[in-house]
């Protein structure tokens, strides 16, 4: 992940779990904010101002350390399964099941890679000093 020398605002541990997210208080776990964003795992990206969530259909863009849901964009593709996302620069990389999708910081899509006759599967995406590994949970 990205790192500068100036001071981020670190109140609000972002946490998410069965389709929702939420916004805790660090020092005294009050719950200060929360939505239902889907169902299924949800990939969670903390980058200055802002929180980008995504979900198994689409991405989400709020505000931080606030909540305020600022919109969401559908991903493309037809495979659902848990995302991998990176963020870099103006860039946002969102990845599921072979496919990959990049967006802008105010999420309009700006290509799409199938991967065709790849297979299917979960993705990591890395690129120099900035890497997110996949996460599979398996199945039952």
């Amino acid at each position: 992940m990205y790192r500068s020398s100036h001071k981020k605002n670190r109140a609000v541990l972002v946490v998410t779990f069965n389709g929702r997210i939420a916004g805790v208080d660090r020092h005294d776990g009050r719950i200060l904010w929360e939505y239902t964003l889907g169902h299924g795992l949800i990939e969670v990206v903390v980058d200055g101002d802002r929180c980008y969530a995504a979900t198994m259909s689409r991405l989400h863009c709020l505000a931080y350390p606030g909540g305020t849901h600022l919109g969401s964009a559908a991903l493309p593709g037809g495979y659902p399964r848990r995302p991998t996302m990176l963020i870099d620069g103006d860039q946002i990389f969102v990845a599921t099941n072979g496919e990959l999708a990049c967006f802008s910081r105010d999420l309009q899509l700006r290509w799409f890679n199938p991967f065709p006759g790849r297979g299917l599967g979960s993705m990591a995406l890395a690129l120099p000093d900035n890497a997110r590994q996949a996460d599979d949970p398996g199945s039952d």
